[in-house]
């Protein structure tokens, strides 16, 4: 039987592999075979897989490869080196689908599903799509982040390669509206081939909190960068913490910005109020167990699967209203969506339903039953089935 080929090129932890585990779980009676760089599947992704899938490494080459690979160097030289290397671009494209044509020629797919981060993001999927086409492969393709404007120094090339992309897919999927409109807006695809499959996480009941005389805690999931907006929070809770000594702050998550954030609390007065528990990989409805109040900072998202998390925990949510978060959450209903880079918002929200526990919990109420309704995996996966087989 003929395989289904799931492609992504990856290198960090976070929603993107999430969303392509549930994509490959979805598929029933297939062979699946993931392909990808090496190293892009992490422990925890194989944990989570259901079923047994071979895998494949291609030796690709794409500027995000070879940047990432001076992920230990200073930022300058990384800065330098990302710039130079646009200009070969359509060199390593070129080079990516005739490697692609003559892999997919010898696996012979029945369809292809290539799981982008955000567009056009890594340029190995683009590449595999268009060779899929080739062949005449259906392919579809995922896009779970906000898409970028194309770049005035590449403008044409980048405009080119959205007109012939867009023709070689059968269908996009995003997890949100918000990505959606973006794609069509900013890079012109057809809005008759988007399709929005919202992430989907297990439903579990609610575990109960244990009544523990505590100081009030904001939480945070997420990578520690700049881009989740955890620079903001920080100088939110230091701006609280003087003022209120009947609050804390428990960071779970690592990043590039880890150092960063423990130095600078190391050097506050609140340096006892703050707990930074690293990467989790546990059940994560523990870790918001643990919060009074979710505090998610991000500046660009998709629809980041913390914020489903937190709705199934039913944890009270304060949340940037950025990319598609807005269709997981009602403002003042079932969260309180603020600005992004807004330290102020941040005080004023957490001000607000720390002080108003009714409040707190009525929209931690309706937070979980928008979960059940919209977001439980069940309903993602059966969305994924039918999108799948009708290609």
């Amino acid at each position: 039987m003929s395989p289904y080929i799931i492609f992504t090129e990856n290198y960090e932890k976070g929603g993107g592999n999430k969303y392509l585990i549930d994509i490959v779980n979805s598929i029933k009676n297939k062979p699946i075979i993931i392909v990808s760089n090496k190293k892009a599947i992490f422990a925890e992704d194989l944990l989570r897989l259901k079923k047994k899938v071979g895998f494949y490494n291609p030796e690709f080459i794409t500027r995000s490869l070879l940047v990432n690979k001076l992920k230990n160097f200073k930022s300058s030289p990384k800065i330098f080196f990302s710039a130079l290397l646009v200009a070969f671009e359509p060199i390593f494209l070129t080079y990516n689908i005739f490697l692609f044509f003559f892999f997919l020629k010898k696996l012979k797919p029945q369809k292809v599903i290539a799981c982008n981060g955000g567009y056009p993001a890594a340029q190995a999927v683009l590449a595999f799509s268009l060779a899929a086409r080739m062949h005449d492969i259906p392919v579809l393709m995922s896009v779970v982040s906000m898409p970028k404007k194309r770049r005035s120094p590449v403008y044409l090339y980048d405009l080119f390669l959205d007109k012939i992309l867009w023709k070689s897919l059968n269908i996009i999927i995003v997890n949100a509206h918000a990505i959606g409109l973006a794609l069509i807006n900013l890079r012109g695809a057809p809005k008759s081939k988007i399709t929005i499959i919202h992430n989907g996480i297990k439903n579990i009941k609610i575990q109960k909190h244990k009544i523990i005389k505590r100081p009030f805690t904001i939480g945070f999931v997420g990578r520690l960068e700049y881009a989740k907006g955890i620079t903001y929070l920080l100088d939110a809770f230091l701006e609280l913490a003087h003022s209120d000594n009947d609050i804390n702050l428990t960071i779970v998550g690592s990043g590039d910005l880890l150092e960063y954030v423990s130095e600078k609390i190391n050097q506050s007065n609140a340096s006892n109020r703050v707990k930074i528990l690293g990467h989790y990989e546990g059940e994560i409805s523990k870790v918001f167990n643990l919060f009074d109040l979710f505090v998610f900072p991000s500046l660009w998202e998709g629809l980041p699967y913390s914020i489903i998390e937190a709705m199934r925990a039913q944890c009270p949510i304060v949340s940037t209203n950025v990319g598609g978060i807005s269709e997981a959450l009602i403002n003042n209903k079932s969260a309180i969506l603020i600005s992004p880079r807004s330290i102020s918002d941040i005080v004023a929200a957490v001000k607000t339903l720390k002080n108003n526990n009714k409040k707190r919990n009525a929209m931690a109420r309706e937070a979980r039953l928008r979960f059940e309704t919209f977001f439980n995996l069940s309903l993602m996966q059966t969305k994924v089935r039918s999108l799948v087989n009708s290609v």
